[in-house]
């Protein structure tokens, strides 16, 4: 199977389409879609496996820096289920301690345990709400444009 991903790979950078390089390799379109994007399989919310793409695009698993990705937010859920600490979950997702922790406190459910999928996500989070307008004092004259008598 390597062997027919790694030919297959060569024939997309060498400008072969999808459907063309399936067909000469004899293999499924949607597997070398899969191929080219990568796929993700989950069951029952929970990550079972990701396929890395073969060429091309970024990676299924993305590194977000400050805020864990979802799949490594179920992975902490489960993980937290089991009553395992923080530093031990770090240390498995290959994340500073201070960003584990940051999230299961930030994503805590009342009864102590953690929501993975409380989190909107990066971009999606919550921000600061805008300042209040500043309160005009004055009365209704303050409120005229100018020239209004």
């Amino acid at each position: 199977m390597v062997d027919k991903q790694r030919a297959f790979a060569a024939l997309l950078v060498q400008g072969v389409s999808i459907s063309e390089a399936c067909r000469r390799l004899g293999v499924d379109r949607k597997t070398g879609h899969w191929w080219k994007n990568g796929r993700r399989v989950e069951r029952d919310g929970v990550l079972v496996t990701v396929m890395q793409p073969v060429v091309g695009r970024r990676p299924a698993t993305l590194v977000l820096g400050r805020f864990l990705g979802e799949d490594e937010r179920v992975v902490s859920a489960d993980r937290v289920r089991e009553g395992r600490s923080a530093r031990a979950i770090a240390a498995e997702l290959g994340r500073a301690v201070s960003t584990v922790a940051r999230e299961l406190k930030r994503n805590a459910s009342p009864d102590g345990g953690y929501r993975p999928h409380a989190s909107a996500g990066p971009g999606g989070r919550s921000t600061r709400p805008a300042p209040a307008p500043p309160v005009r004092t004055g009365g209704a004259a303050a409120h005229r444009g100018p020239g209004a008598a």
